[in-house]
């Protein structure tokens, strides 16, 4: 693998109570190059979009998704994918919505068409929400707001099963009381739908991740045979987990963001969540620090290219 990164590779998992807030057009001060190398293997993914009809959606490997479960509490529903400009900037809105029961509980997700996403940095830049857009933060009320890849389902406890994930939870759940907001960093094994049976390993931060955040996952393969493959979560620039062996990804994986509900308060008031999506960006096989991935996103911006895509694609196993 191509180590670009700066940041100090730390052993052990390393947790923080919170992270420094990162708001506005320019989180982090960069200075990209004046000439942008257009060598490398990379997703970048700006989401000047015009709305969820927009042909180039599917054109650059998008899917938005329309169904009527799993996971969550409701079904997902392509008209709460939208695309808007804030700051000069062009944002994608993941809504999620509800009024007490399933039948009014609709969620919002997009992933990508293709399973080619595996070693390397995965970077997005993302606004995580504490309280809903319109109506009241509800006790019960158990939104996720996530940035992930992920595999196909390929049966209970396959061994070529993979998925890593950040998870946002503004409201509670999952053994976490109502009001008290949670951030779960999870590498995934396998699992077993029924009976429930996982084998992953998470972190959670409790603390509220209120506002934009930028998240970064390393995936570094072992490069020795003594030697333990890693995967590694940042936040706005700070090492949060770090997990190793059986948790390492084993198939490529889809990339992807969705907004869904755990459980929802019975009440019949309205309520709307939004979670907002600056950019994504993936790097094929490097490792790139927080600071080199804004310097790439930014140069790539000032050549003006709002999406590009030369991740190769890779061998999936057959099933």
């Amino acid at each position: 693998m191509n180590k670009r990164s700066i940041f100090p590779l730390l052993l052990g998992t390393t947790l923080i109570a919170a992270c420094q807030p990162i708001t506005g057009p320019d989180p982090l001060p960069v200075n990209p190059p004046d000439n942008i190398d257009l060598s490398w293997q990379e997703l970048f993914d700006d989401f000047a979009y015009q709305n969820a009809q927009d042909s180039r959606l599917q054109a650059n490997g998008w899917s938005i998704s329309a169904r009527n479960c799993c996971p969550g509490a409701g079904g997902f529903r392509a008209n709460l994918v939208s695309f808007a400009q804030q700051d000069g900037r062009s944002i994608m809105r993941l809504d999620l919505e509800s009024s007490g029961s399933r039948a009014t509980s609709n969620q919002s997700e997009i992933i990508t068409s293709q399973q080619k996403f595996f070693a390397g940095t995965y970077a997005a830049r993302v606004r995580f929400s504490d309280q809903p857009l319109v109506g009241t933060r509800l006790p019960g009320d158990f939104p996720v707001q996530t940035f992930y890849s992920i595999t196909p389902y390929y049966g209970d406890m396959h061994p070529d099963y993979s998925e890593l994930d950040f998870e946002y939870l503004p409201n509670g759940g999952w053994g976490t009381p109502s009001g008290q907001p949670k951030m779960w960093l999870s590498s995934w094994d396998t699992y077993q739908a029924d009976p429930w049976v996982q084998s992953n390993k998470s972190d959670a931060l409790t603390s509220s991740f209120d506002d934009w955040k930028l998240l970064l996952i390393q995936v570094e393969p072992a490069s020795q045979p003594d030697q333990q493959p890693w995967v590694r979560y940042y936040i706005d620039g700070q090492l949060v987990a770090n997990h190793t062996g059986v948790y390492f990804p084993v198939t490529p994986m889809f990339l992807s963001f969705n907004h869904w509900w755990i459980s929802t308060n019975e009440s019949t008031d309205y309520r709307l969540w939004r979670q907002e999506v600056d950019w994504v960006y993936y790097a094929d096989d490097q490792l790139l620090s927080t600071v080199e991935v804004m310097q790439r996103v930014e140069g790539l911006r000032r050549a003006g290219i709002e999406f590009r895509d030369t991740v190769p694609a890779k061998p999936l196993p057959s099933h």
